[in-house]
C-alpha cells in the first residue's frame, strides 16, 4: 500500500520547484528508504508518522493550518528517522512547534545540499506516497530486466558472425553502423550500472497529486515540478541531468503488453507495441544515457515507411514506435533507426530472448 504520512511529509520538504535544497533531501531520503531498510520497516515508520492521537486538541497558528503543523513534525521525524539529521544529529522536535521544525528542516537541507550517488536506481517520492507495494516489485523487476536486455544486445552486437546475429542486426538497424549502436547500448547500461537514477511513479494513483508532492522526475527544465499521473497511453518519460525516469499507467496495467513477458516481436504486426517492463525502462535509458530521440515521421518519412511496408500511410503514427514501424524505419533509414530509442529496446527483446 502507499505510504500517505511518509508522502505528507515528503510534500512539506520540497516547497516550490526551485528548492534544490528540498529536492535533494527528499532524493537522499527516498534512496535510503529504497535500499537500507526492510519494507517492514518503511511501514513503521510510515505508521509512527500518523500522529492522529498526538495531534488531538492541536489548534492552528499563525500561518499554518493544523494539517502544516502536523506535516511539519511528519517531515522532522522522517529526517531523523532515515539517517539525515542535521548537525549535531539530534532528534526531531517532539512537539508541533513551527519555528523549531521549520530550523531542525532548514539544517537538514544544507547538511544534505548533495543528490544521491549511489549507482543504480532509487524509488522517489512519489513512489513512497502513491504506488502501491506490487507496483515498486514490478519496477524493481523491471530494472534488473532492463540489464539483462542490454547485456543481451550487446552481446549479439558484438558477434554479428554468429548465425542469425546479423539478420536480427539488420531487422532493427538495417545497414546502420554496428559501432555506433554497440557504444549506445554500452553507454547505456553503464549509465543504468553506475549513475544514481531516481525512478518516479507517474500511475494512477497519482492523479491529482493530492499529497502535493513535487519532484524532479516531473519537471520539463530543471528543478522539480508537481507529481501526476502521466498523460494517457505514456509508458515513460526521461529527465535529464539528475537523471530520472517516470513511469507511466501502461507500465504498471497486467491488462496490456506491460504484463507480459519479454518475446520474440512480429514485426509486421500492425500498429501492436509489444513493450516489456525492462523493454520499457531501456527505451527511457537510451534517452538518458545515448541521447536517443524518439524519431518524428516527418518531411516524407512516414511515406518513405509505408511504402516499403506496402501500406498506405496513416497519421496517427507521428513517431517511430512498436515493431511494425520501428522494422520499416530500419529498412529505409538505417541512420534514423541507429538513434531512435524503441528500435534498441526492440533489439535488446528479441536479443533476450535469443530468436531472430
Amino acid at each position: 500500500m502507499a505510504k500517505t504520512n511518509i508522502g505528507a511529509a515528503f510534500g512539506t520538504l520540497v516547497r516550490n520547484k526551485l528548492d534544490d535544497p528540498g529536492l535533494a533531501l527528499a532524493a537522499r531520503i527516498a534512496c535510503y528508504l529504497s535500499h537500507d531498510i526492510t519494507p517492514a520497516r518503511v511501514r513503521s515508520i510510515d505508521s509512527d508518522l500518523s500522529f492522529s492521537i498526538r495531534s488531538i486538541g492541536l489548534r492552528p497558528t499563525p500561518g499554518y493550518s493544523t494539517e502544516a503543523l502536523i506535516n511539519l513534525r511528519r517531515a522532522s521525524k522522517l529526517i531523523h528517522e532515515t539517517r539525515q539529521s542535521p548537525p549535531p544529529h539530534t532528534p526531531s522536535p517532539s512537539n508541533f512547534d513551527p519555528v523549531q521544525h521549520e530550523a531542525y528542516i532548514r539544517r537538514a537541507k544544507v547538511a544534505s545540499a548533495a543528490m544521491p550517488n549511489r549507482p543504480g536506481y532509487y524509488l522517489a517520492s512519489s513512489y513512497w506516497a502513491y504506488s502501491a507495494h506490487n507496483d515498486r516489485v514490478k519496477t524493481l523487476s523491471a530494472w534488473h530486466e532492463a540489464a539483462q536486455l542490454l547485456a543481451a544486445g550487446i552481446g549479439v552486437a558484438q558477434s554479428l558472425n554468429v548465425p542469425g546475429n546479423a539478420q536480427l542486426f539488420r531487422r532493427w538497424f538495417g545497414t546502420a553502423n554496428a559501432l555506433d549502436v554497440i557504444g549506445r547500448l554500452q553507454r547505456t547500461r553503464d549509465g543504468l550500472v553506475n549513475q544514481c537514477t531516481g525512478l518516479s511513479y507517474g500511475g494512477t494513483a497519482a492523479t491529482g497529486n493530492p499529497l502535493d508532492l513535487k519532484e524532479g522526475g516531473f519537471a520539463t527544465d530543471g528543478g522539480a515540478d508537481r507529481v501526476g499521473r502521466l498523460k494517457e497511453g505514456e509508458w515513460g518519460t526521461a529527465k535529464a541531468p539528475r537523471p530520472y525516469i517516470c513511469l507511466g499507467v501502461p507500465f504498471f496495467n497486467d491488462s496490456n503488453t506491460g504484463g507480459q513477458p519479454t518475446r520474440h516481436h512480429t514485426y509486421n504486426s500492425n500498429g501492436s507495441m509489444e513493450v516489456s517492463r525492462g523493454g520499457a525502462i531501456v527505451h527511457e535509458a537510451t534517452h538518458l544515457f545515448a541521447r536517443t530521440d524518439d524519431v518524428p515521421l516527418i518531411d516524407g518519412l512516414r511515406g518513405l515507411i509505408f511504402a516499403h511496408l506496402n501500406a498506405p500511410p496513416e497519421e496517427r503514427f507521428r513517431a517511430a514506435y512498436g515493431p511494425w514501424i520501428c522494422y520499416g524505419l530500419a529498412q529505409v533509414r538505417p541512420d534514423a533507426a541507429a538513434r531512435n530509442a524503441d528500435n534498441y529496446r526492440l533489439f535488446c527483446e528479441d536479443a533476450f530472448v535469443g530468436r531472430a
